[in-house]
């Protein structure tokens, strides 16, 4: 009876085919239509590549048979321990599930120690040889204006110095002549109180010569 199977699986006359196949890797699924097979005439592998293989094989008429072999290179985010395979209406589908990798930290590159920064009067010399012709003559313009108005109330306190000197001197001029005015008033008294005396005196010398005569 062996020899019988062994003569049989002898004299099969095999026909390959590729089946229409697709993947999508997103989803981790393999699909094959296979019209007219059974699930035991199929067989599913994992290899150590890793490779997804199929494989499978059924009688036509007599001896001959028809079979086909596909394999599928394994992307390294699915994981091979996780794999589901259904077959319903002639559609084979295999599906893997992914590994979850861990997330990965970015390194921020160093910071770039800051320029040094230029003097402020160099700039500012910067900005004015950079000014046109036009705006230099107006920032000296302007200068000039501030110089002068600068330099004219310092003359206007100048000017006004003379005028309370001479307020100051008026009130001098005023304490003299009240000083003359009282020393000609006392000398006047004096004459007058000398005269006084001098006619007392006359006055006394007539009263004498009177009672010289009446004696």
């Amino acid at each position: 009876m062996d020899t019988a199977k062994t003569q049989e699986v002898t004299d099969r006359v095999y026909e390959d085919f590729e089946p229409y196949h697709e993947s999508d890797r997103d989803e981790g699924r393999f699909t094959v239509m296979l019209p007219g097979y059974r699930r035991d005439q199929l067989k599913v592998q994992v290899t150590s590549k890793p490779a997804l293989k199929l494989m499978g094989e059924r009688l036509i008429v007599g001896n001959r048979w028809r079979r086909f072999s596909l394999e599928f290179p394994i992307p390294s985010e699915y994981d091979t321990d996780d794999v589901t395979a259904t077959f319903e209406g002639g559609r084979l589908s295999i599906k893997f599930g992914k590994l979850i990798k861990p997330k990965e930290t970015t390194t921020a590159p160093p910071e770039e120690a800051p320029m040094p920064q230029e003097p402020s009067q160099k700039v500012a010399e910067q900005k004015t040889a950079q000014e046109s012709p036009k705006a230099k003559q107006d920032t000296e313009a302007a200068r000039t204006n501030e110089v002068s108005e600068q330099k004219t109330p310092q003359k206007t306190a100048q000017e006004d110095v003379p005028e309370a000197k001479q307020d100051k001197e008026e009130p001098r001029t005023d304490e003299v002549s009240e000083q003359k005015t009282l020393q000609k008033e006392v000398k006047e008294s004096t004459a007058e109180m000398e005269k006084s005396k001098t006619e007392k005196a006359a006055s006394t010398e007539r009263v004498t010569e009177k009672s010289r005569l009446i004696a």
